[in-house]
């Protein structure tokens, strides 16, 4: 630590007005319940709404503002620092700008809110807490090892907090939070892109649109099933039809409907197929292990993944995952991965997906199954389908098991699959295909920020670096 750096506890910022007293939820009889959770209203935030150092209020349960009058605590608002202390420990996170007035917090959260900002900044604050250094000292004194680890707000108090001058710690939050902020733009890139594949599938191969446009030109009669969603295409623009805007593409959609037993009305000429005869190949190596191969888990080289890497279409708990040697990867994955091919978690939790837009050595560990598709359906689309409620719903009807639910690839392959013909589901791939690898080239470009923020941030924090190197560092990343 530098000679003009300071460090003081908890309670001496506290004593020396520089924050006020950190607060955590309400406990006991006035703690809300599971039952006072409404579908609007004021957020009450848990451990787990701390997500990649943010505040998720996309997931979070929410209490009514007449509730939120009878609580004495836990009133959090814009710019304070969180801080997990009970069980989930060590999660942060700065309360943002948002539609949110007020975030009611649960007791598992700390609020840290700064009282003098002429020395102490909330975002160095913020990233104080996230380092190495400050992280293992709550580890510690929550517990260590213990599986209940806890740290309240009394033991807090003796927390220590290293200053330096006020200009250092904006100088170092900066810089800290430049590669933070194109992390941020990056996810909220991919988001988009996510939702733009999402709302252009289910325009064609779920809502029908333009079939429907169609069959109304043509004055072709509407099944009843779908006379609700005729009368709210009836309301769109044309310069928002396909069959205005693209007729090349709309001579490809059908104008009336036919019955199937499987999924009802769909668009004439279209065909109903399964899993099973819409994949090349499944890649199912559920229960190997390098023990069972005669290896072992090696330091680095190629990762094995398995189900709890798997969530929301991406790659989470990556610091989990174990490596395999170039001649146990051969062994065990005989057939390779290929770009294209969908992951897809078998059980525990079933139904997680997973699409690889380009090739990558990954050994399937457990409880994982891979996915080719038929060139003439395409990778993109039965990843959509997939992921849509019909196929979610055949999927969990078919899983089997009690405390643990799971599908047999026997059963997997009865999943039924719309198809709709080649043109369409080309031209489908063609846009979406382009957005999972800009979606990859964001991700890696963020995995590569992060490596870099978390190697600042203990030097910047410590004193070892000086911002003018750190900022050189930067420079040629952002």
């Amino acid at each position: 630590m530098r000679s003009d750096w300071k460090e003081f506890t908890v309670d001496e910022l506290i004593k020396d007005g520089i924050i006020e007293k950190p607060l955590d939820g309400n406990h006991g009889g006035i703690h809300p319940k599971s039952g006072d959770f409404t579908e609007k209203g004021v957020p009450f935030i848990m451990a787990s709404d701390l997500i990649n150092r943010r505040v998720d209020y996309s997931n979070c349960k929410f209490i009514s503002q007449l509730q939120a009058e009878t609580l004495r605590k836990g009133f959090a608002k814009s710019g304070d620092v969180l801080l997990t202390h009970k069980a989930t420990i060590g999660r942060t996170a700065i309360i943002q700008e948002s539609e949110y007035e007020t975030t009611i917090l649960t007791p598992q959260v700390t609020y840290y809110r700064v009282k003098d900002g002429d020395r102490l900044d909330n975002h160095y604050l913020f990233y104080y807490f996230n380092s190495r250094g400050f992280q293992g000292i709550f580890d510690q004194w929550s517990g260590g090892g213990s599986t209940r680890k806890y740290l309240g707000i009394t033991g807090q108090l003796k927390l220590p907090i290293i200053l330096p001058p006020l200009p250092e710690q904006k100088a170092i939050a900066h810089i800290l939070g430049t590669l933070d902020d194109k992390i941020e733009l990056n996810r909220q890139m991919n988001e988009t892109l996510e939702e733009m594949a999402q709302a252009l599938f289910k325009s064609w191969f779920v809502d029908f649109d333009p079939v429907i446009d169609k069959a109304l030109a043509a004055g072709n009669e509407i099944p009843e099933p779908l006379l609700q969603k005729t009368e709210k295409r009836k309301s769109v623009p044309d310069d928002q039809k396909v069959i205005h805007t693209n007729p090349e593409l709309a001579a490809h959609f059908p104008d009336s409907f036919t019955f199937t037993e499987e999924l009802g009305w769909i668009p004439e000429g279209w065909e109903i197929g399964t899993i099973d005869d819409s994949t090349t190949l499944i890649i199912d190596h559920r229960g190997k292990t390098p023990s069972k191969l005669g290896s072992d888990w090696v330091n680095n080289g190629i990762p094995a993944i398995s189900a709890k890497n798997i969530k929301s279409g991406k790659l989470v708990n990556t610091e989990s995952i174990k490596f395999v040697d170039e001649p146990l990867y051969s062994k065990w994955m005989r057939e390779k991965l290929i770009a294209g091919d969908i992951i897809m978690t078998s059980e525990a939790p079933m139904g997680e997906m997973y699409y690889l837009p380009e090739k990558t050595d990954y050994v399937l560990s457990q409880r994982l199954y891979a996915l080719r598709a038929i060139n003439t359906l395409t990778s993109t689309f039965l990843y959509s389908w997939l992921e849509s409620p019909v196929a979610k719903q055949d999927l969990e009807s078919r899983c089997t098991g009690t405390t643990v639910t799971g599908i047999k690839q026997s059963e997997l392959r009865k999943v039924v699959v719309l198809k709709p013909i080649s043109q369409l589901t080309n031209k489908y791939h063609d846009t979406v295909f382009k957005f999972k690898l800009k979606q990859a080239a964001n991700t890696k470009e963020s995995n590569q920020l992060e490596k870099i923020r978390n190697i600042l941030l203990p030097k910047l924090i410590s004193g070892e670096l000086r911002v003018p190197e750190a900022e050189k560092i930067i420079a040629d990343h952002v």
